[in-house]
């Protein structure tokens, strides 16, 4: 008999894990977005993402969708919380209030299991179990890649689930029957470790994205070949030529929080963790060096092609690139921007051109964070750190 299954927020965590455990079981979805839920009613991926609208068109995906917590079902074996998690600049923590919301409806009102998926503080589930003297929730994070979120939930390196109880054990049965393999490790572990283990994660990925940004930073600064060098580290088994691709800072909606919380929580910890806090800080300055080195390449207008995150990404939340433009700005630097997501004629107060060609001729300097087939043609004009051409 299959499971039925709530999961809440259709991001690119929601969304996987609804495409995931359709083919086996019953599953709905809530999102206060009334587009994203049309699309999924309608059968249709409501994220922008190739793989998604391949994935759609080519298979008949029975989920139903809602927008109001009121005209849900109420006998769910388990809800998975897929919502975002602000880093708070103020509180210096993850807004969690919205989960707590959730978390006490479905406690108090239903026999549902709770499985949270978003990124939450350490020591967040165990509160939440103790709160409610509940055996009835887990965490189980996600380590997915925006652009190929949905390969990474269908083929997991591992699967990661705190504390071992039978809310975990219970979902771990019902994942395995639609993975595409078994070739991945799963860890029951307390709750406090597998949040630590998703902080700890995201925080090395942004701790190696900077160490490169800096032998890059190095190389720009002393004429040197970067390429040259980096494939030299890399060649060292022990360090992998893997991850190593320069770009203009590391962005995107997890490792910039995910890094912060940490560090954070290490700080109020009186924790020894001085590379960690020092990962945001190398991640600015290498903002700075590369907004500083383009004002000192530059004659004239300059055309930043793309904000996106990564090529395959219609999402710049958080992109390195942004805080580029505004350090352009700040500098009264004259520029324009080409990104196709954009539909107004201007993006914080930047002229947008909606005509590549156009765009291309009238740039001076073309500054790309990422280097894509439309852009070859004018390579000479173009300044990217996109070395291995990878993300």
């Amino acid at each position: 008999m299959s499971n039925k299954i709530l999961i809440i927020g259709l991001g690119y965590v929601g969304l996987s894990q609804a495409v995931l455990l359709h083919k086996n079981n019953n599953v709905h979805v809530l999102d206060i977005n009334t587009q994203k839920i049309n699309f999924i009613n309608s059968n249709k991926s409501p994220l922008e993402e190739k793989e998604y609208h391949d994935y759609f068109s080519s298979n008949e995906i029975c989920i139903k969708g809602y927008n109001n917590l009121e005209d849900i079902e109420d006998d769910y074996d388990f809800v998975l919380i897929c919502l975002p998690t602000d880093f708070d600049t103020e509180k210096h923590e993850l807004n969690t209030g919205l989960i707590e919301e959730y978390i006490e409806f479905f406690i108090s009102k239903t026999k549902s299991k709770i499985i949270i998926k978003s990124t939450i503080p350490i020591g967040f589930t165990d509160f939440q179990i103790q709160k409610y003297s509940t055996n009835n929730i887990s965490f189980s994070p996600e380590f997915l890649r925006e652009g190929s979120s949905l390969n990474d939930v269908m083929n997991p390196s591992r699967i990661v689930y705190g504390p071992k109880n039978s809310c975990s054990l219970e979902f771990n049965n019902i994942v395995s029957k639609s993975l595409n393999h078994s070739n991945y490790k799963v860890r029951f572990m307390e709750s406090v470790e597998a949040e630590a283990v998703k902080l700890f994660s995201n925080t090395y990925l942004a701790m190696r994205v900077a160490f490169f940004n800096e032998v890059d930073s190095f190389s720009l600064q002393n004429n040197l070949n970067s390429e040259k060098i980096i494939s030299g580290i890399s060649d060292d088994n022990r360090i992998g030529m893997f991850y190593n691709n320069p770009s203009f800072g590391f962005g995107g909606y997890c490792l910039p929080k995910d890094s912060r919380e940490l560090s954070n929580y290490l700080i109020n910890q009186n924790s020894h963790a001085g590379l960690i806090n020092s990962i945001n800080t190398s991640n600015n300055e290498r903002k700075k060096f590369i907004s500083d080195y383009i004002l000192k390449k530059s004659q004239g207008l300059i055309g930043i092609y793309r904000i996106n995150m990564k090529v395959n990404s219609k999402n710049f939340r958080e992109s390195a690139i942004l805080d580029i433009i505004k350090m352009l700005s700040d500098s009264n630097a004259d520029f324009i921007i080409y990104e196709p997501l954009i539909n107004d004629d201007n993006f914080e107060g930047c002229k947008v051109i909606k005509d590549l060609d156009t765009f291309k001729n009238i740039s001076e300097l073309i500054i790309s964070n990422r280097i894509d087939e439309n852009i070859l043609d004018v390579k000479h004009k173009v300044f990217s750190r996109d070395i291995f051409k990878t993300d």
